[in-house]
């Protein structure tokens, strides 16, 4: 192999590596509840379930635990013939915007997607159905953070 050869060969293992290792492990649910999930004690029904076996639920207590030591608005449950699919918290502020992106990114490392004029941020696994969405409304200086598993159905 010629220096040029190798030298191409170090660059693309050292760029594939790189893009590998900008995303961490995916996460196995929400909060305390794995992808597939039966609700449980500490949710209650806040609707459903609809034609398609979707029901969402909330968490009994008023005020959600910080993410990531970000503070949380409310939150949400959402599930599928009654396997948990995806869960949801609700952000207030800019600053928590900033808190959240920045936890999101050490913990699962940098999105696989990002828009930053219109303010979205995405993790997506490749081979995986799992993905984190995160959405800012500058307008109402509300976010959220979504973790969803496609594959529950």
């Amino acid at each position: 192999m010629t220096k040029t050869q190798t030298l191409t060969v170090v660059v693309i293992f050292v760029l594939t590596t790189a893009s590998i290792a900008a995303i961490g492990e995916p996460p196995t649910g929400f909060r305390n509840l794995k992808w597939g999930a039966r609700p449980q004690a500490g949710l209650k029904k806040q609707m459903g379930p609809t034609d398609d076996g979707l029901t969402m639920y909330v968490p009994l207590s008023k005020k959600p635990e910080p993410l990531f030591g970000v503070p949380v608005r409310e939150e949400d449950y959402s599930f599928v013939h009654g396997k948990f699919y995806q869960g949801d918290a609700y952000l207030d502020g800019d600053s928590n915007r900033q808190q959240m992106k920045t936890a999101l990114t050490q913990t699962f490392g940098s999105p696989s997607f990002t828009n930053e004029q219109l303010k979205i941020w995405k993790w997506k696994w490749p081979k995986r159905s799992i993905e984190i969405s995160f959405y800012y409304e500058a307008k109402s200086a509300g976010a959220t953070v979504t973790f969803s598993d496609s594959a529950i159905n």
